[in-house]
Parts: structure tokens; sequence; C-alpha cells
């Protein structure tokens, strides 16, 4: 996620810069029109949520295994 995320940020800047120097970063557009024609919003979008997804799942497992212990080793494994 973090990779992500930084490489969405590196993206943000070189295409701002980019609208900078053409002369269209002050036109505006919608945020339909921005999600599909640019590529950042996607990636900042997966980088930012991401870690905090696992997270919730990871926590989700513990708790699984916690409170279930015969179902969690039923699906899971026994050595996980």
């Amino acid at each position: 996620g973090e990779i992500i995320n930084g490489i969405a940020f590196i993206t943000v800047g070189i295409g701002r810069a980019d609208a900078f120097i053409s002369g269209t970063l002050y036109r505006p557009i919608t945020v339909r029109r921005c999600m599909i024609n640019k590529p950042w919003p996607i990636m900042l979008l997966i980088g930012s949520q991401l870690p905090a997804l696992l997270t919730i799942l990871i926590s989700i497992e513990r708790v699984v295994a916690v409170q279930f212990p015969h179902l969690y080793t039923k699906v899971c494994g026994k050595n996980t």
C-alpha cells in the first residue's frame, strides 16, 4: 500500500507540473472526468485504503482465532 501511495504522489506531482506547463492546471473539470482521465486518483485511493483494509482483515482473523479456535484451526490449518 505504501509503495502504491508513494508512486501516486509522484504521479500527481508530474501530472500537475505538466498541467501547469501546458496551462491547463486551473481549467475546471468534473470529478468523474478526473477519475477517468487521470491515473493518480485510483492509485491514491488504493494506496491509502489498502493498509487500513489489511489491518481490519488481520484484526478479524485474530478475533476469530481467539473466539472460535476450533473453526479457525479447521479453516486455516494447524500451523497457521
